[in-house]
């Protein structure tokens, strides 16, 4: 009852000058149709996922390489996904639920303004939903953003390192992130006999760390 998928990716990159680059890329993925519960009704015949990428984007280096900004463009197709559907009212068994698309952007940059200094910022945009649902996955809808993919997030990362001594080192630095608001499923309601939807909050997280360390002995906090 297996299925046999070859995956590929072909990819090319052109340098408008010595420190700005352009690059593209085509790739494949799959998952196997292993995966697919029999107990569903779903035939041993039934194909895995399948997904398609393609994306462009550039590169650029400036300030004597000590700032980066890499921005990318891209759009994803999924064929068949594999995913939860009800079996005797339970979410425990896996189907081909339908076909969907994705298409953001996402931007990674840093500086280094110091010696030991460096300072980041990355973020991402989604828009993911599905474009074609199968009878066995009715309960999903297109045009709405697909389960636990936030259509944005962020991050801002500062890190510093220097000597103490000639022998000792100290490191300082931490990340704060923002993550959007979700959809996600509530635990099967026995009252309501399913599964309603629910949208989880954005949020953001703060960590701070700081070490020492001299040779192969290191402090962390």
């Amino acid at each position: 009852g297996g299925d046999t998928v070859t995956d590929w990716m072909a990819s090319a990159r052109y340098r408008i000058v010595p420190s700005v680059m352009l690059y593209g890329r085509v790739s494949t993925g799959s998952q196997p149709n292993s995966l697919l519960a029999p107990p569903t009704g779903s035939p041993a015949s039934d194909k895995g996922e399948t997904a398609t990428n393609y994306e462009v984007g550039v590169k650029s280096e400036f300030l004597d390489r000590r700032a980066l900004i890499d921005l990318t463009l891209y759009y994803l197709n999924r064929d068949r996904i594999l995913t939860a559907i009800q079996n005797s009212g339970v979410f425990n068994a896996t189907a081909n639920g339908g076909a969907a698309s994705a298409k953001g952007l996402e931007l990674t940059s840093s500086c280094s303004p110091l010696q030991g200094l460096t300072f980041g910022y990355n973020a991402a945009y989604t828009q993911s939903a599905y474009t074609d649902v199968m009878p066995a996955a009715q309960y999903q809808l297109t045009g709405y953003q697909l389960k636990n993919v936030p259509k944005w997030a962020m991050s801002i990362t500062a890190a510093y390192d220097w000597a103490l001594t000639n022998s000792w080192h100290a490191h300082m630095g931490g990340d704060f992130r923002s993550v959007g608001e979700e959809w996600d499923e509530y635990v099967q309601s026995r009252s309501l006999g399913g599964y309603p939807s629910a949208v989880l909050p954005s949020y953001t997280v703060l960590d701070l760390n700081a070490a020492v360390a001299r040779g192969s002995l290191s402090v962390k906090f």
